[in-house]
């Protein structure tokens, strides 16, 4: 009889540790995707910043040509988009696009 009682103390106890490990990680899992959501807000505000900083310096360009390249991509790759920008505005942009069938 008191193995019994035994065995169905520790069915019990392993329960209880295997709901509190799904509860931790369910915590866990939750915390992460805060996390992540958190550090994606802070790149589309970074992000956000760059291109205004960038459509400032473009409106005071008198002529210039730009090259984006795609991220964590070398220079063997094509560029993302190239454009030409004429008394700050974007004259001629996706180049790559028109040029890529010549």
């Amino acid at each position: 009889m008191a193995r019994k009682q035994e065995g169905e103390q520790r069915r019990l106890e392993q329960r209880r540790l295997e709901q509190r490990r799904l509860e931790l990680e369910k915590e866990q899992n939750k915390e992460e995707r805060r996390r992540q959501k958190q550090r994606s807000l802070e790149l589309q505000k970074e992000q956000d910043s760059r291109t205004d900083d960038l459509q400032k310096e473009m409106e005071e360009l008198t002529m210039g040509v730009f090259v984006i390249w795609k991220e964590e991509e070398g220079l063997q790759e094509p560029p993302a988009d190239i454009g030409i920008i004429i008394e700050g505005v974007e004259a001629y942009y996706l180049i790559t696009i028109c040029t890529a069938d010549l």
